[in-house]
Parts: C-alpha cells; structure tokens; sequence
C-alpha cells in the first residue's frame, strides 16, 4: 500500500497488501511463476504497521483461486504478545 510509507496518512492498518496490485501482478506474471506470497504481521518496510485480519483473508481468498501458497511471518506479533 503506497501510503504506508507516507507518515501524515492517518490508517489504522498501514500493512495492508494491495489486492488490486496482487492480482495485477498474478494476470501479468502468471500464476505458475509465483512459488508464495509472503506477508508479515508486521511490515518493517512501513515502520512495523500491522496488516488487518480482514486484509489477510481477501489476500487468502485470491492466492486460493490462483493455487498460491500463503506464507504468514507472525514472527513480531508472537514476540510481543
């Protein structure tokens, strides 16, 4: 999400992933040639900004439809729990 890296945008879940971009991406590339996804609990690249449980499932949903194996790192959110 572009505005992650923007530190006046006010959201709550500036860790979101892009559906529209994701599946862009998938149509262009082709499905077959992305091995996973990969999403952090916590996006370092966005100052730690958390991604929503809502955001997390429509990303499931689409990598469902494409066969693309989701990778979840929790690895912070468990570190701080």
């Amino acid at each position: 999400m572009d505005e992650a890296h923007d530190p006046v945008v006010a959201l709550p879940f500036k860790g979101k992933v892009d559906i529209g971009k994701l599946e862009r991406l998938i149509k262009q590339v082709g499905a077959e040639q992305i091995p996973s996804v990969s999403v952090a609990a916590t996006v370092n690249m966005a100052g730690g900004q958390p991604i929503s449980m809502a955001n997390l499932a429509e990303v499931r949903e689409l990598t469902c439809r494409h066969r693309i194996p989701v990778i979840l790192d929790a690895a912070r959110a468990v570190e701080n729990a």
